[in-house]
């Protein structure tokens, strides 16, 4: 493949592949700090509804097991039905090209709707759009509250199976929005013409639901009641599917090779964030906003 200088900016980077892409951390936040923004967790406990019995639940192990058991049957049932739709979905984009019939289903409703067939860009756009959605109303006073109780991922949430899907679209502030948006839209470019719309969107959403599930695994053994939101979990999953499939493609930190030049390998730089992701999993959780076990599932979900 022909390196080339990809133009970003305030930064550049030297790529492998003809799309430009560049590597971004995206922050699966958990809120806890009330000094530099609202916690996320007391806005969830004052909405109506949560009583005495759910805070009993949480000392309660036996009530918590059973729940991370659901969810994981939830992972198990979702994540297959998923990747077999997204089968489906591929076939009905096949068959017409092979059979020169004409298009019916999904991409005969975009035509009809948008009078062109649809594009590698477009399914970036309407996850970007769910999410920009889910981020203003749980921006406001009135239904912000009600909305984190089912987008906010917690094992001692009240739908921790429902949940661990819609916090794949919930982002508390715009920062945590755009940058997941942004590392999103680099990497959409390189692997929807490889993988398809379909397997993508898969991947993404896949990925998400298996990081949101080892997030409630490391929140119940460790009987954290913080809650995690945001699409980095996803992100990841799509991160560590380019990595495998473009391991050699060459990688930079934005803003930051513009400081220290550098660039590293895609396939290097996977197992780099898994070990780290996995070292701040184990023993960062106290100190780090971050959610490192939804990074390390996504990540490891995609490989």
């Amino acid at each position: 493949m022909n390196q080339r200088i990809i133009l970003f900016p305030h930064f550049c980077a030297r790529l492998d592949i003809p799309q430009s892409f560049s590597l971004g951390t995206g922050l699966f936040t958990r809120f806890k700090d009330v000094r530099s923004r609202p916690s996320l967790y007391p806005r969830v406990e004052r909405t109506p509804g949560l009583g005495a019995r759910q805070r009993v639940a949480v000392a309660n192990g036996s009530h918590v097991f059973k729940k991370v058991f659901r969810c994981g049957i939830f992972t198990f049932v979702s994540v297959n039905t998923i990747f077999a739709g997204a089968i489906i979905w591929n076939y009905e984009h096949w068959e017409p090209q092979v059979t020169r019939h004409r298009t019916t289903g999904f991409r005969s409703a975009f035509i009809k709707i948008f009078g062109r067939p649809p594009k590698s860009s477009d399914i970036f756009w309407a996850i970007a759009f769910a999410n920009f959605v889910v981020y203003t109303f749980i921006s406001t006073r009135r239904f912000g509250p009600i909305l984190l109780r089912y987008f906010a991922n917690s094992p001692y949430g009240p739908c921790p199976a429902t949940s661990m899907v819609l916090s794949i679209f919930s982002h508390q502030t715009f920062f945590h929005l755009f940058l997941n948006m942004y590392v999103l839209y680099n990497f959409t470019q390189p692997l929807v013409p490889v993988l398809g719309m379909e397997q993508f969107f898969a991947v993404f959403l896949g990925g998400g639901i298996v990081a949101s599930f080892l997030s409630v695994l490391f929140k119940a053994a460790r009987r954290s009641r913080i809650p995690s939101i945001g699409a980095s979990g996803a992100v990841c999953a799509v991160l560590g599917a380019f990595c495998m499939l473009e391991p050699r493609s060459l990688l930079c930190v934005p803003l930051l090779v513009n400081v220290i030049p550098h660039s590293f390998t895609a396939g290097n730089a996977a197992w780099a964030i898994a070990a780290f992701e996995g070292f701040g999993a184990l023993f960062l959780h106290r100190l780090s906003p971050i959610d490192h076990a939804a990074h390390l599932g996504g990540l490891l979900f995609g490989m």
